[in-house]
């Protein structure tokens, strides 16, 4: 009996062994997991100004040149992200490189330009005349727009009213910005450009005639009708303005020569100037003119005019009032003429 029953508890531990190594039954529920990952923002690889070669880089420009912003970046998403490039030229009128610049376009001070990813390449300068400019036909974008780096090239030509700066002064900077599709942004600035003078000069009339004078008699301008010729000026900087006359003044085979010094003699004339006069056109201080380039009295150093080119191209009329004196004897009847020559140059 305690035999059998030795059995019984046997077989019933190896049934219990055998229950405590089946599997359990198992259940499973899933959930879906994610991340964000932030945009990378565009990089700036660098920015250089280059003569018009594309090739040569520049520390210097001068009004009406062309010359070359060439912008190399970046974006880990690829250029193809990158939507747009902010380009301002400008001067920067705090000592040390400090300042930034405008917002609106200044023909004197700012240019701003523009690439966006239609591919255009634009001058915004908001319908202002002007001559800086641009010649898309020449700007370059990147080949490959899949990569992760490619370069871009401003082609644009100075404009006349760009302030001039040798060194001594404020210098150019020039800023760019790149922006991608996520709104992510880089810029970059480069310092200390120079600008060259610029200076020129255009007359309301390109005769100035003094009509009959009776020998040893006086006369204001008759042409124009005005009384005076009217110096046209463009600078981008303070300028000067001169003047000389040739001699003799001819008539067929006839000559009158320059008097400088307002006493004028047999067969001589004296030319006087002012940039002021009386209702007549006669000089207010009349100045003597000489056959070499003397500075015009009081024009020694004109203020430049910064109207953002509306006057257009910013010019400062200066007008010039003068009166030709005939000595007292010598000449033959007839018409005599002759050269007055007015020069500008940066002061």
């Amino acid at each position: 009996m305690k035999t059998f029953i030795n059995k019984i508890l046997y077989i019933v531990a190896i049934v219990a062994i055998l229950i405590g190594f089946m599997p359990a039954v198992a259940y499973a529920a899933d959930a879906t997991g994610s991340f964000s990952c932030t945009n990378a923002a565009p990089t700036i690889t660098s920015v250089t100004l280059q003569q018009s070669d594309k090739v040569t880089e520049t520390g210097a420009m001068t009004p009406q040149t062309a010359y070359v912003v060439q912008i190399v970046a970046g974006d880990a998403n690829t250029i193809n992200d990158i939507t747009q490039i902010d380009i301002w030229i400008f001067r920067d009128d705090d000592a040390g490189d400090n300042g930034a610049p405008a917002v609106a376009w200044d023909a004197d001070h700012n240019a701003i330009y523009k690439w966006v990813d239609t591919p255009t390449w634009s001058m915004e300068n908001g319908g202002a005349t002007t001559t800086w400019s641009i010649t898309t036909g020449s700007c370059d974008t990147p080949g490959d727009m899949g990569a992760t780096s490619g370069e871009w090239n401003l082609y644009f030509t100075v404009g006349k009213l760009a302030q001039e700066s040798d060194g001594s002064a404020a210098e150019w900077d020039i800023k760019v910005t790149v922006t991608d599709a996520q709104a992510g942004t880089a810029s970059t600035t480069i310092y200390s450009k120079s600008m060259g003078a610029y200076s020129s000069l255009s007359l309301s009339s390109a005769t100035i005639g003094f009509s009959n004078i009776a020998m040893g008699g006086t006369a204001a301008i008759q042409d124009p009708v005005l009384h005076y010729e009217t110096l046209q000026a463009i600078a981008n900087d303070n300028f000067a303005l001169a003047s000389s006359s040739s001699s003799p003044w001819t008539s067929g085979g006839n000559n009158a020569t320059l008097d400088t010094d307002g006493s004028p003699g047999d067969a001589a004339f004296s030319l006087t100037q002012d940039d002021a006069g009386d209702g007549s056109g006669h000089p207010t201080t009349p100045q003597y003119v000489t056959t070499g380039s003397v500075t015009i009295t009081g024009l020694g150093s004109v203020g430049r005019t910064a109207t953002g080119e509306t006057d257009p191209e910013g010019t400062t009329n200066t007008n010039i009032y003068m009166d030709c004196i005939l000595g007292a004897s010598g000449f033959v009847f007839g018409e005599y003429s002759g050269t007055i020559t007015f020069t500008i140059t940066n002061s």
